[in-house]
């Protein structure tokens, strides 16, 4: 009985802070989040079970109840063996069904081509269905017969079985009397929507944003999610009342509303107020106007605003995806905006800021000019409670998602849903739309699994990156060419400015690039600019290069680019992907080195070194427009679009500058070399350009 009051007293120690963590998360005191109304148990929607509808389906051979979908963009894809074909399927051989619309650009006799393994089957359907080729898996190619085809959309169904063993390589190529031997381009097809790519899009749009969210961060969920920006020295680089303003109302498609009731300025007073403690500023630079009007400039050519908008012009058409830079002086230290325009991704290694590898006096320059632009005024001085906001970051999950000096002293429930499948955050408020919202709890609910392949860390990574706000992509123009009049006041006059300034497409970009190369140029290590004379620059990105560059390749049907050349990943040429009437060596290498060199010429040869360089040889009289120095192609660029692009650069590209050499027989005007043959002579220049060093 003695020890009675002592056992009592540690049970009230235990049973209290228990019961006081029950109700914080069970009962939310009023204003302290959204409170999840329990109600009747979350049923997801049907699983769809019927056949493949338009789109791409695919089902595992092992296990046909294993299913997914996607859209798609090419009639094309590679799997490497060992690989999943799709986020939602299991490895393995698979099947493939492509359903859509084939748009044929004129009344014509059309021949299909398959290349690739396993087997294949493509059916277009007109008044009566007509399969255009098929493969039974013996060989690497087929030829379908010449097949007429009317003008206009039509329906067709595209049916793939993958090998056993080995890659899955699937690209489909077509020509007609209008055009050369080519793979179907992007504009040639499309599809409508339907009840299986509805399904698994949005599982994909939750897994997304339980990464995106960080929802692992606090819960036990299978990803984490990225490390948000570090708070360490925090005090540093932002201002304490634009922190306090931020961490009260913060845009919740970047960072949560956790502050909630009439407490919340107080609490974000308090917590910015201890973030204010964590580092002290550098003095300011000191700016000058020359400072200024050169920031200007910078601004302009690196097309920064592309992504951004200034105070004075805020087009509701264009300001959606961009960045409003009103409240640059009002977050940013001076001094610490110069050291994050350096490096962006020092204190946020996955921020949507890319590092353009600004110098100090450049950055200097920029920053002076931001912060002269900059619209809004600081926010009204606050002061607050240091110790307390330290309490509040242990308590309100800051410590979770970034990195402080703080223990972190908040104990979420172990799953993101209750048992009755509820979304079970109750202290953060994320700016999720209804839609977004529905996916993530469904997604939660049916637990799929999964994550997602190359082909789909592209489209994720040109949503993030924001790529198509400077790039064209499957038809759709960049909002750039819309926007640069924005900067028109202070960026410097460019008398040969026009679309070959801004950057490339990327619609092309698989079937065109080198898979090492590319994945050197996004991390920033590519030795030359492929396009010098451009003031834009690529910028280094927070992505995964080697994804990124076999998700494009991927997605176009070829392998990673080898050492060895294989048809497999475009690097060598044959007969399937070039025409009937390709020669795979019309002369002796040595004999085709010397021709190639004197084709390049502009006496007695196609005239490339007039637009473009070779080497330390500069070009000679430049037309419209500036070519890229051919030394690099060979590195560069795979060597089936090489042949494609000399052939019939129009066909790929209707707004570049380059010449067409050859006529509708693929002959050229040098009627006295290699018998005047287009492809021959080309297949010279590439001789050629390989021979040179790199």
């Amino acid at each position: 009985m003695k020890n009675l009051g002592r056992w009592i007293g540690v049970a009230c120690m235990v049973a209290v802070p228990a019961v006081a963590i029950f109700y914080l998360y069970s009962k939310p005191e009023a204003g302290r989040g959204r409170e999840v109304e329990e109600g009747p148990p979350y049923v997801p929607p049907p699983l769809y079970s019927g056949p493949p509808e338009e789109g791409l389906s695919f089902a595992s051979q092992a296990d046909p109840k294993k299913t997914d979908a996607r859209s798609f963009a090419h009639l094309a894809l590679y799997v490497p063996e060992g690989e999943r074909a799709s986020s939602f399927l299991p490895e393995g051989a698979f099947t493939a069904t492509f359903k859509g619309k084939l748009k044929v650009p004129t009344r014509d006799r059309y021949t299909f081509t398959f290349v690739g393994t396993g087997k294949f089957e493509l059916v277009v359907h007109e008044k009566t269905d007509k399969t255009v080729v098929t493969a039974d898996g013996s060989a690497e190619h087929a030829s379908g017969k010449r097949t007429r085809l009317k003008k206009g959309e039509h329906p067709f169904t595209a049916r793939y079985t993958s090998p056993a063993k080995g890659p899955a390589i699937l690209r489909v190529y077509w020509e007609c009397s209008e055009f050369a031997r080519e793979p179907i381009p992007q504009s040639a097809l499309g599809h409508g929507a339907s009840e299986s790519l509805a399904q698994f899009s949005r599982w994909r749009s939750g897994r997304r944003e339980l990464y995106w969210q960080r929802c692992g961060q606090c819960h036990a969920e299978e990803t984490r999610g990225p490390v948000a920006p570090s708070l360490g020295g925090v005090g540093a680089r932002l201002r304490e009342d634009w922190m306090a303003q931020w961490i009260e109302d913060p845009d919740t498609t970047r960072m949560p509303k956790v502050l909630h009731g009439s407490s919340a300025s107080t609490d974000a007073a308090d917590i910015a107020a201890f973030l204010a403690t964590q580092g002290k500023a550098s003095t300011a630079p000191q700016f000058t106007d020359d400072d200024r009007e050169r920031g200007g400039v910078i601004f302009a050519d690196s097309g920064c605003i592309a992504c951004h908008t200034l105070p004075e012009h805020h087009d509701e058409a264009t300001v959606a995806n961009r960045v409003k830079l009103d409240i640059v002086a009002a977050k940013f230290h001076p001094a610490a905006l110069v050291d994050y325009l350096r490096q962006p991704d020092r204190h946020s290694p996955r921020g949507e800021m890319p590092n353009f590898g600004f110098d100090e006096p450049t950055a200097q320059a920029l920053a002076a000019f931001l912060l002269s632009r900059s619209g809004a005024s600081a926010p009204p001085s606050v002061s607050g409670d240091a110790a307390r906001g330290k309490r509040l970051i242990a308590t309100k999950g800051c410590v979770s998602c970034h990195g402080i000096a703080v223990q972190n002293e908040m104990r979420a429930p172990g799953r993101a849903v209750t048992k009755n499948g509820s979304i079970s955050c109750r202290v953060a408020e994320y700016g999720l739309s209804a839609e977004d919202e529905a996916a993530l709890q469904e997604y939660l609910a049916r637990r799929p699994g999964g994550s997602p392949i190359a082909v789909e860390t592209v489209e994720y990574g040109m949503q993030r990156g924001r790529c198509t706000n400077c790039h064209g992509w499957r038809g759709e123009e960049p909002l750039l060419g819309r926007v640069l009049g924005e900067t028109a006041a202070f960026a410097e006059e460019d008398p040969e400015a026009g679309v070959q300034h801004l950057p490339p497409d990327l619609t092309y970009t698989g079937s065109k690039l080198r898979t090492e190369w590319l994945v050197g140029w996004l991390k920033g290590e590519a030795k030359d600019r492929p396009r010098p004379w451009m003031h834009m620059r690529m910028p280094v990105f927070s992505l995964d290069p080697e994804a990124f560059a076999r998700g494009f390749a991927f997605a176009a049907g070829y392998g990673p680019s080898s050492a060895k050349p294989h048809w497999r990943d475009g690097t060598a040429l044959v007969a399937a992907t070039m025409g009937t009437d390709f020669d795979a060596e019309p002369a002796s290498v040595a004999d085709l080195v010397k021709i190639g060199e004197k084709l390049i010429r502009r006496d007695g040869g196609l005239g490339c070194i007039q637009c473009h360089g070779v080497g330390d040889r500069p070009a000679q009289e430049v037309f419209e427009a500036p070519g890229i120095n051919l030394q690099q192609t060979p590195s560069r660029i795979r060597k089936e679009f090489f042949h494609r692009w000399c052939l019939d650069p129009l066909r790929i590209d209707p707004s570049t500058k380059m010449t067409r050499f050859t006529d509708a027989e693929g002959l050229t005007g040098l009627t006295d070399v290699l018998e005047g043959r287009g492809q021959a002579q080309f297949e010279a220049i590439w001789r050629y350009l390989e021979s040179l060093p790199r």
